[in-house]
């Protein structure tokens, strides 16, 4: 019988540098469901059938990558339909933020300009971030923000500097899994 580690390397195509394990990597972009590993896992291989290899590469993964960015939002849409009927149409808006982004208030600009009640504001936010949909993060300290009172908390300014001078650089990534394929510090396998 065949060790994980033998099994792995007959499997994908391992960047010896590089010190995270591919399933490192699948767990860091995916939604923490076993569905969700499955249909990754499911696509990693069928893109790399298609391309013609017996191995994962990390093109493969970055292929995978998108195809499972684009599932992950059609799944969010129908969990939250009921609750954010809106939601849809507001991810449409959203594409043009896709892999980058956006300020707090302009988020929120966007929600009104849809005409999302202003009351619905919070439940909706947080609701994206625990769906995974969005990703805050602090530039200034380095920091990633999962949720909204964590990115409201970093909004506000701690020190006589940021108060005065530099606020702090807060901004949230729609789209988080495209996202973290587009960041220049993803990992790789």
């Amino acid at each position: 019988m065949k060790d994980a580690q033998e099994v792995w390397e007959t499997h994908f195509s391992l960047d010896k540098q590089k010190t995270k394990h591919p399933i490192d990597v699948i767990f860091d972009v995916i939604n923490s469901r076993p569905r969700d590993l499955i249909v990754f896992v499911t696509r990693l291989f069928e893109t790399a059938y298609n391309h013609g290899r017996d191995k994962v590469t990390q093109e493969d993964f970055n292929d995978t990558l998108e195809i499972y960015s684009s599932i992950a939002n059609q799944n969010i849409i129908a969990e939250i339909k009921a609750e954010f009927p809106y939601v849809e149409d507001l991810f449409v808006d959203l594409q043009r933020y896709r892999s980058s982004a956006i300020r707090y208030k302009d988020f929120v600009a966007i929600l009104k300009k849809k005409g999302i009640p202003e009351p619905e504001h919070e439940a909706l936010i947080e609701t994206l971030f625990l769906k995974g949909y969005l990703l805050g993060y602090n530039h200034s300290s380095n920091l990633p923000i999962t949720d909204l009172q964590t990115l409201l908390a970093n909004l506000e300014p701690q020190t006589f500097w940021q108060r005065w001078v530099s606020k702090p650089k807060v901004l949230i990534y729609p789209h988080a899994k495209s996202y973290y394929l587009d960041s220049k510090k993803r990992a790789r396998f």
